[in-house]
Order: structure tokens, then sequence, then C-alpha cells
């Protein structure tokens, strides 16, 4: 079966700003960004230095907490579509 385009799209746009907007905040403001899913936290869990991963002087999270709260992403993420879900899906 194909999926419809808008679908498609979709899933397009969402990579598109995993790659775009994580980097941008994390240079704008450190301080924030070292939250970050795709780049900060996973440097931080595998206890990498912010240095050697192009982050820069971020002061990146412990290990433990950043897997944490890289759980509390995961977590976020199936919370929402299972909300969706529910919402539009459901009957």
């Amino acid at each position: 079966m194909r999926r419809p385009l808008r679908s498609r799209l979709g899933h397009f746009a969402d990579a598109l700003a995993g790659l775009l907007v994580e980097p941008t905040i994390s240079a704008l403001l450190p301080e924030v960004g070292r939250y970050g899913p795709f780049t900060a936290l996973p440097t931080a869990a595998a206890d990498i230095p912010a240095e050697d991963a192009g982050l820069g002087e971020v002061d990146l999270l412990a290990p433990a907490l950043a897997v944490l709260a890289l759980l509390a992403w995961i977590g976020a993420a199936f919370a929402g579509g299972y909300a969706l879900l529910r919402g539009r899906d459901v009957h």
C-alpha cells in the first residue's frame, strides 16, 4: 500500500527539523541546547567530551542524567503519539 504524499512530506519535514533546529538552538542557547535529543544528550550519554563532538565548550550532563533525559524524550514522543491516536483515530 502506498503512503499518501502528505505523510512523506511530514516525515521529511520532521527529519529536516531535527537536523536544523537542534544545532541552531545549541549554537544560540548552549544552556538549552545541552538537552537536545539528537546531538548533546547522546554525546553526554556516551561520555564523549563536547569539544570532541564539535559542540564547543558546552557543559554536558552527566552520562546517567543524559540517559534519563533521552528516556524522557522517548516517553514524550510516545505520549504525543498516543494522544494523537486516541484523539483522532480511535472512536
